[in-house]
């Protein structure tokens, strides 16, 4: 009895030790599965995040399941139960879990399935799902409350650190990088970009007009008109470009491995997409001037020079009439 207390107590301090060793989110998620299903001896593990918005658990990382997990709603399965319940639920599938152990060569359900709540002063942060082709032993049940309290103050201080850092770099009004991060990812970009002899598009856009629309019917109005222009370029662009508010209604888009034609194409999506927004108490359009600048069709020798060829082609834009995209390389200086 005195060597399973000190057993278990080791593997207390070492999960202890292990989770709180990272901030990093993705990283811990990852270290969560790992740590979860080796002091469980478990075949099968699954984090499931809660998304407080929809109300749906999403599944986040895994080991040993299928790839194709499905999202789950709050209250639905076992994993939906165990949330809603707040209660930790273990017993015998016997065909009815939904999840199997993924070996390569043959899938099978497991004999004996955990769902553990992730919870954090009384919040639902997740579901940590384990399974065994065996049976758990009284010990490794022992282990499932510990583990679920652990996980939960460590997801919880990863995820306090995660949103600290996203505001840390996002514009607090549009939901878009600020320039403190667009200035950082456009030089990284750049970097690359001419170490691997690439492409590189930046496009920058000017709301037409805005201080008219500022003036008139006052900035409350204007920051509607702002986040939406920026709900427009968000649904446009890949996962892999940055997209930042510039300052004021100025916003930038960096594309990487994306030539002159490409950067056309989206920037003209977008400026028709923008062109189609209405507000019942604005009676005008909003519209874009959008420069865009390419490297190497535009032989800079600097970030902050490609930069600028981009802002010179939006003026352009500006003082030619408005409404418009211009690329660099067609301005005559």
């Amino acid at each position: 009895g005195i060597r399973k207390r000190e057993e278990r107590l080791k593997k207390h301090n070492e999960i202890a030790k292990l989770l709180m060793s990272t901030l990093d989110f993705k990283e811990l998620l990852g270290r969560m599965v790992q740590i979860a299903t080796s002091v469980t001896e478990s075949h099968l593990g699954i984090v499931y995040l809660y998304d407080e918005g929809s109300g749906i658990l999403i599944p986040k990382c895994q080991y040993g399941a299928r790839a194709e997990l499905m999202p789950i709603a709050i209250g639905e399965g076992y994993p939906g139960r165990a949330a809603l319940d707040k209660q930790t639920i273990v017993l015998k599938p016997e065909g009815g879990s939904g999840k199997e152990i993924e070996f390569g060569f043959a899938r099978t359900e497991p004999r004996e399935a955990a769902y553990i709540p992730l919870i954090y002063q009384d919040k639902v942060l997740g579901v940590l799902v384990l399974g065994t082709l065996g049976a758990y032993s009284e010990e490794e049940a022992h282990l499932f409350e510990y583990l679920g309290n652990q996980i939960s103050i460590a997801l919880d201080n990863a995820l306090l650190h995660k949103q600290v850092h996203e505001l840390s770099v996002t514009d607090s009004l549009t939901g878009l990088s600020n320039r403190r991060y667009m200035n950082m990812r456009l030089s990284q970009e750049w970097t690359r970009t001419v170490r691997h002899s690439g492409v590189l598009s930046v496009i920058l856009a000017d709301i037409d007009n805005f201080k008219t629309i500022n003036d008139t019917y006052g900035h409350e109005k204007g920051d509607l008109v702002l986040k939406a222009v920026s709900g427009v370029i968000k649904a446009n662009i890949r996962n892999e470009d940055v997209a930042s508010r510039f300052g004021g209604e100025e916003f930038v888009m960096i594309l990487s491995e994306t030539g002159a034609d490409g950067a056309s194409v989206l920037a003209e999506r977008i400026r028709q997409n923008v062109s189609t927004l209405t507000f019942a108490w604005l009676n005008q359009p909003v519209t874009l001037s959008i420069g865009i600048a390419t490297y190497p069709d535009v032989m800079t020798t600097s970030c902050d020079e490609l930069l600028n060829a981009a802002d010179q082609a939006m003026y352009r834009a500006k003082i030619t009439g408005k409404n418009k995209i211009i690329n660099h390389k067609n301005v005559t200086l």
